[in-house]
């Protein structure tokens, strides 16, 4: 009995540390989406890490659940909210992690969130996200607020396209003249469908064929 719990404890630990390793690997140390130094993109990176391993009385354990407001993964457009709110032992927001049935997501830190001008400090911070769909140019547009939050370390981003008909898609930042700018994920699964991106701030983006 001893020796088939050291064989499960065994195969458990190896397998922990390939996934680790396989995650690791599929990092890109070069992102458009962050217009910092590779050192200061390295520095902030580590500073996340450091930031996911917060204490549980620092970030609810409500707060790392991914929440979502709509049951149909192919019902668009989707939209949800969720609100950051102030840690007041350590004066700084906690953590939060939002997602929709489509699959993508939002991620920030503990620490990490800066409210807009337009929001006082230590006020709630509704973060929200929307995701539309043009079936005319087979694209998803992605949405987040409030404008002007700042995050760091940087929030991570997940964006998903596998309701889209497009093997190998190509990411656009959307600038406030409509202009598509085409841009460089972090991380990208064509399998799965999925994109990575680390930003500083929010803003518009959308999934859709290479131009």
């Amino acid at each position: 009995m001893n020796r088939n719990k050291n064989k499960l404890f065994l195969r458990s630990t190896l397998a922990g540390m390939a996934t680790t390793l396989l995650l690791t690997a599929a990092c890109s140390k070069d992102s458009p989406l962050m217009p910092v130094t590779e050192n200061q993109q390295a520095a902030s990176l580590a500073k996340t890490s450091k930031n996911l391993r917060i204490s549980p009385e620092m970030t609810l354990s409500s707060d790392l659940e991914p929440t979502a407001s709509v049951s149909e993964s192919d019902a668009y457009p989707q939209f949800t909210s969720d609100f950051v709110k102030l840690f007041k032992p350590l004066n700084q927001y906690q953590g939060k992690w939002i997602t929709l049935p489509n699959g993508t997501s939002f991620h920030v830190g503990g620490g990490a969130l800066t409210p807009p001008g337009s929001i006082p400090f230590g006020d709630p911070v509704e973060i929200t996200i929307q995701v539309d769909k043009d079936t005319v140019n087979n694209e998803l547009i992605f949405t987040f607020g409030p404008a002007g939050c700042q995050f760091e370390p940087y929030a991570e981003i997940t964006l998903s396209w596998k309701d889209l008909d497009i093997d190998i898609p190509a990411l656009y930042y959307i600038d406030h003249d409509g202009q598509y700018i085409e841009q460089t994920p972090e991380q990208i699964d064509v399998f799965g469908k999925w994109m990575t991106i680390y930003v500083p701030h929010f803003s518009r983006y959308a999934i859709a064929h290479s131009q």
